[in-house]
């Protein structure tokens, strides 16, 4: 079959058509040419600067300083009425805590040196180096260890020092409180001192001739036990097991009723003492909780008071060496602690009198005292056998 084809424009036709477009493209284009230029846009100005606008100052945060703790009164004023040291034993005044029970005896035979050993507790460590000194040939010991002295009591010239009694032993809560006659001596009685001296009431030194000639006026002796030892970091807890195991201590014996003036009990004169005590007590815990003491071990406290303190050895100008050098027994129950003492205070404030107060003068002759002869030494042993 015949092909079929498109029919197709003539040449002259086909160049007239693109001479057409070619003048229309250039009059197009001559007529942009000949148009005015566009104007230029104008900059964009830069965004304005904002004006600083005033603000408030920011305030800065208070913190809150706490306001310090006022300060804590010192309790030395009331604490130096009780100091002693050892070369100031002489005194006129003491104190000696007892039971209701003798209270009750006192009230029927007013007599206040009635026994020579306690019931309960025996013969005193007292007794037993005044026998260690009188077997060894002491003669002033031998007159000491008399029967005319061997009735006594036990006393202290501040009771709030003695009032929790020593390790063991307790001793009531009854107070007497016990004058000596101004004429009567004190004995000065040392577990480290083979010597001896004998002072009167104002502190006076007599000789010990004289005391041996005039033993009536012998009134009490001050006991101080103090053969201890300082600790060492290696040592033994007890500083004293040459001595029984007893640390440190001292004490009055009164020996001697005949040279007592007068003792009381629950007068107000007893009481006032009580009040007064209890309050520098209190004072000093409020003291030491704020101004705490470094602890130690007790036995090198025991010691330190001992040797230091109730020597003379340091200055009595701080609540600490003054409540120290009170003492008549530094061990656990008196440690520098504000618990232990707002209890010892407390205990004081609790005292209250049994019965009508009692003020009595003795009037006792003195016996009269030799000195006792030291026993002869115990015969020596028979062995029997054969030794190994």
């Amino acid at each position: 079959m015949p092909s079929r084809s498109r029919p197709r424009p003539s040449r002259a036709k086909r160049s007239s058509a693109a001479l057409s477009r070619s003048v229309a493209v250039s009059l197009a284009l001559g007529k942009l040419a000949c148009s005015p230029a566009a104007p230029t846009p104008a900059e964009t100005p830069p965004p304005p600067v904002p004006s600083a606008v005033p603000t408030a100052p920011v305030a800065s945060a208070t913190v809150a300083v706490p306001e310090p703790p006022p300060p804590v009164a010192d309790p030395s004023p009331l604490l130096k009425p009780y100091a002693q040291l050892n070369a100031n034993y002489a005194r006129r005044v003491v104190y000696t805590w007892t039971t209701k029970a003798q209270i009750d005896e006192l009230r029927v035979n007013k007599t206040l040196l009635s026994r020579s050993e306690s019931p309960k507790y025996g013969r005193s460590f007292f007794d037993v180096k005044l026998d260690f000194r009188w077997v060894g040939g002491d003669k002033f010991a031998g007159l000491l260890r008399a029967q005319a002295f061997r009735k006594a009591r036990f006393a202290w010239h501040a009771p709030w020092a003695t009032l929790l009694g020593y390790p063991g032993e307790t001793y009531g809560t009854e107070l007497l409180r016990v004058t000596l006659k101004p004429e009567a001596w004190i004995v000065y009685f040392s577990t480290s001192d083979p010597g001896w001296d004998v002072r009167d009431t104002t502190g006076k030194q007599v000789t010990v001739a004289e005391a041996q000639k005039h033993p009536e006026r012998i009134a009490a002796i001050f006991f101080l036990h103090d053969a201890v030892a300082l600790p060492t970091p290696g040592s033994a807890p007890s500083v004293s097991a040459k001595n029984g195991g007893r640390e440190a201590y001292r004490e009055y014996v009164l020996c001697n009723e005949s040279m007592i003036e007068s003792w009381e009990v629950g007068t107000q004169e007893v009481m006032n003492e009580i009040a007064s005590e209890a309050a520098a007590i209190e004072a000093a815990a409020t003291y030491f909780e704020r101004h705490r003491p470094v602890g130690q071990r007790v036995e090198r406290w025991n010691a330190h008071v001992a040797l230091l303190v109730w020597k003379g050895h340091v200055e009595l100008t701080d609540p600490a060496s003054l409540y120290e050098s009170a003492l008549a027994f530094p061990n656990q129950n008196y440690l520098l602690d504000a618990q232990t003492l707002t209890d010892l205070a407390a205990k004081l404030r609790a005292i209250k009198p049994s019965g009508e107060p009692i003020l009595f003068k003795p009037n006792v002759k003195f016996p009269g005292a030799k000195p006792e002869p030291v026993p002869p030494p115990p015969p020596p042993k028979k062995w029997r056998g054969t030794f190994y």
